[in-house]
């Protein structure tokens, strides 16, 4: 998959959001940061659980689970017990959607 998918309508990701989506069977997160949007595959490297669902501080989510942090920008693992990163995922905001693909 390399096209542009729409995840969800751009008023559904207002500044300090985060919408948990999914696209072609894989689940997506998307963040909006201060206006800056970053997506990525909406499951915890160590207990697949939803990072959609985990508070947002700068560029980095909190795993609501056990607290792991990913980096929004790269998907990399910055704390335990996570290791692994995530996908990333390209977006772009046009025509009132938020579209994402596979980077």
């Amino acid at each position: 998959m390399s096209d542009w998918q729409r995840l969800c309508a751009a008023v559904d990701l207002p500044a300090g959001a985060a919408f948990g989506g999914e696209v072609a069977g894989i689940p997506v997160a998307a963040f909006n940061v201060n206006g800056r949007f970053y997506a990525l595959e909406d499951r915890c490297s160590h207990e697949r659980v939803r990072l959609s669902a985990g508070p947002v501080a700068g560029d980095v989510v909190f795993c609501p689970r056990h607290g792991s942090r990913f980096c929004l920008a790269t998907g990399l693992a910055l704390s335990p017990p996570a290791s692994e990163a995530v996908n990333t995922w390209e977006v772009r905001v046009a025509d009132d959607w938020v579209w994402v693909r596979p980077r």
